[in-house]
């Protein structure tokens, strides 16, 4: 029953987010990335992705770099569940790179470690590890 109702609540949010401009959200890129994370929960991971890379966008192109590490580490961590390995690392390199340029050694612990677990899977153990 809850998981039912959560996901009509979104689709609802989700229709909303998507009659918006980009303008609009500079100043609600939260709104983004939770809904890119609720999506993720529910396992609706291309939706996830689309969210995902729209924040990424945004944040990048208006310099939010505090927002990159975590927009990138939630791209990454659906890109791989959609067998999307090369871009998830990609992704996951991203997001580390931001998280070092600004500093968050939470961001960068998370960062490295979907980075780390996309480089797994992908076979390359030394970059992993």
């Amino acid at each position: 029953g809850r998981t039912a109702r959560a996901a009509a609540r979104l689709a609802e949010v989700t229709g909303l987010v998507a009659g918006l401009d980009d303008t609009a959200l500079v100043g609600r890129l939260d709104t983004l990335y939770w809904l890119g994370r609720a999506l993720a929960r529910l396992e609706q991971d291309a939706q996830a992705a689309r969210h995902f890379e729209r924040g990424l966008g945004i944040a990048a192109a208006q310099e939010l770099d505090y927002l990159v590490p975590q927009f990138a580490t939630g791209l990454a961590e659906v890109r791989l569940r959609l067998g999307r390995i090369d871009l998830a690392i990609e992704a996951g390199h991203r997001a580390l790179r931001a998280a070092d340029r600004i500093g968050s050694d939470c961001l960068a612990a998370e960062a490295g470690a979907g980075f780390a677990r996309a480089a797994w899977i992908s076979g390359d153990r030394t970059t992993a590890v």
